[in-house]
């Protein structure tokens, strides 16, 4: 019986996205493995918000978990997903709050040192650098903050959004090889 317990354990544990695994960022890139996109698509997808867009041939997943309070200024990441290109992409998304936010800004307190984070440029590098710094903040169990007409308000302060926000973090570097 014990014998049974220990592997269930085992197995239970290596299935389990490692939270404090740091990213490979000498590893980041678009490119997707076969494997890695099967993976995703027979057992990850089902977590998702799926949007399939034909004229750009591409798919979209959101984590349903990402917009908890549409008065509450929020960001996300979006998973583009080009099967044509083999290739995954992270988008910024954000909610109207944001809407008239010429860039995207985000203060990141860990341990009493707060820097800030700007997102300018909605390239596809600049997109992925700006989630994963946040993705490592989340990591160090950082508090964030995102600007709103100069005002710092706070962000990602439950731990549901915090998930949401990894998950999908986690999910594209597991595609792209990163993970």
């Amino acid at each position: 019986m014990r014998y049974w317990i220990l592997c269930a354990f085992l197995l239970f544990a290596g299935c389990k996205i490692d939270q404090s695994r740091p990213i490979q960022k000498d590893r980041l890139r678009f490119a997707v493995a076969d494997d890695a996109e099967l993976f995703f698509k027979n057992v990850r997808q089902i977590y998702y918000d799926v949007q399939t867009l034909p004229a750009a041939n591409t798919i979209v997943y959101r984590h349903p978990d990402r917009m908890p309070d549409d008065a509450q200024p929020t960001l996300w990441p979006a998973i583009v997903l080009s099967p044509i290109e083999d290739e995954a992409k992270i988008l910024i998304e954000h909610n109207e709050v944001l809407e008239n936010e010429a860039t995207l800004r985000i203060a990141i307190t860990i341990q009493k040192q707060t820097k800030d984070v700007v997102l300018t440029a909605r390239g596809r590098d600049q997109m992925l650098e700006f989630a994963t710094t946040i993705y490592e903040g989340i990591q160090q169990n950082a508090i964030f903050a995102v600007y709103v007409g100069g005002e710092p308000i706070p962000w990602l302060a439950n731990e549901e959004q915090r998930q949401a926000f990894r998950i999908a973090m986690a999910d594209f570097y597991r595609l792209t090889g990163a993970l």
